[in-house]
């Protein structure tokens, strides 16, 4: 087989008896819903840089966890995943099975993990954008084929098109109503609008898309209204073919808020996954709790819309403070934008974890992601986070969240807690490398 298989390999020499268990309906205790109304009250057992626990470990204590009405499918990879590691864990599974059939399951987890928080990001009820992506690539076939087939799990998929946002007209419609047609984007709402390669865009149509993110709503010309942006889009950025890279670049932070970096997987298991689609006629396709059917993705993306989720006092604080210093040590990187989108990113990921609250956890991965972004592209600095790995066991997903969130405290608290939004004062003690 493959070597993409191994990245669940819950236990090596037991894997199989333990799958099986797992497997059995009967045997798989889910926790239940306690409620809307409950407060987190986390309880510190050990350093607080373990933040990455069990779900029945004593800091999830009234927590709420929802499953109702998702998959069996998804059911099982929970129960599976959460009885013995983190439901960040869950998250990192979730996102690695997506696609087995374009790229091996330990690659590119971390962008289909940011696609799949896009997705999560749509609301139906709300006047806030979703999460609009743009992937810094430099394989611009693999950053498409993720984009273009993950996007297809949205209820709506827009791809790349000719010309603009003009609505279409069609002289086939009778001509006694005052018919007001829709601009691609607006066919979109509540779904996905994949604009394909920026670099291959027309000025006219990146200022179209720039004025939409920026205001947050698409214009309807024939009607001389707007209606709110409730689309996500979606686009990938080669630096190389950009005509001015500097120029270019300062666009897309602002307007995105946060760009994702897609890290270049040259590795053997990627080749020969390669092959091995080119090696056989017929594609052998696995049914099992790690290859979840995309309707069921599509079911739970869908419930997942509907949920209202709440930020606890530890964790917004910890968005905020990050935010602050990060502003102060990285100006170019980070705008107002930024905020808004960190935060949609944490409500996500608790969405994904099953949660109703946002953890410190949630807001851990998120700025993961971040710091992803601005080292790669501005470099590691004085104070660089642990470097990014591909994991391929699940057992190693908590260690290295949990290393991450250990740095990401001490990169904080040379910055006092109590500081401003426009001000922040460093403390005088600096960590040590590790």
């Amino acid at each position: 087989m493959l070597h993409s298989r191994t990245l669940l390999d819950m236990d090596p020499e037991s894997q199989q008896s333990e799958a099986f268990l797992f497997l059995e309906p009967g045997n798989i205790n889910l926790p239940v819903k306690l409620g809307a109304n409950n407060v987190m009250t986390e309880r510190r057992t050990g350093p607080r840089h373990i933040i990455f626990v069990k779900c029945d470990s004593p800091q999830r204590r009234n927590v709420e966890v929802d499953l109702n009405f998702m998959p069996p499918s998804i059911k099982q990879l929970y129960g599976l995943i959460c009885s013995k590691y983190s439901d960040y864990s869950f998250v990192y599974a979730l996102s690695a099975q997506l696609n087995q059939d374009c790229v091996p399951m330990e690659c590119y987890v971390y962008l289909k993990m940011a696609l799949l928080s896009s997705l999560a990001s749509l609301e139906l009820d709300e006047m806030r954008a979703p999460i609009s992506l743009c992937i810094i690539s430099n394989d611009s076939y693999m950053a498409h084929l993720l984009l273009h087939h993950i996007g297809q799990l949205a209820p709506r998929f827009i791809g790349p098109h000719e010309g603009g946002q003009q609505p279409i007209q069609h002289t086939a419609l009778s001509s006694r109503y005052k018919w007001a047609m829709a601009s691609p984007l607006l066919l979109a709402q509540q779904g996905v609008y994949y604009a394909g390669d920026w670099n291959r865009l027309t000025s006219a149509q990146t200022e179209e898309l720039e004025k939409c993110m920026e205001n947050g709503s698409v214009p309807v010309p024939q009607l001389q209204s707007e209606q709110p942006l409730n689309a996500a889009i979606w686009t990938y950025w080669q630096p190389e073919n950009a005509a001015n890279q500097s120029t270019a670049f300062a666009k897309l932070c602002p307007i995105f808020g946060l760009p994702v970096y897609m890290d270049a997987q040259a590795n053997n298991t990627l080749w020969d996954f390669v092959l091995g689609q080119h090696q056989r006629d017929v594609q052998d396709e696995i049914h099992d709790v790690f290859n979840i059917p995309k309707d069921d993705i599509r079911t739970m993306v869908s419930f997942l819309h509907q949920r209202q989720v709440a930020f606890t006092g530890e964790a917004e604080q910890l968005l905020q403070k990050y935010y602050v210093v990060s502003r102060i040590e990285q100006p170019t990187a980070f705008s107002s934008k930024t905020y808004v989108v960190l935060k949609q990113f944490a409500e996500s990921i608790a969405k994904l974890s099953m949660r109703l609250l946002v953890l410190e956890a949630d807001v851990a991965v998120a700025i993961f992601h971040c710091e992803n972004f601005v080292r790669s592209i501005f470099g590691a600095g004085n104070c660089p986070p642990p470097a990014v790995v591909n994991l391929n066991v699940i057992s190693r997903v908590d260690p290295y969240m949990n290393e991450f969130a250990r740095w990401l405290y001490q990169y904080l608290d040379r910055y006092e807690d109590d500081m401003g939004i426009d001000k922040a004062q460093p403390k005088r003690q600096r960590i040590d490398s590790f």
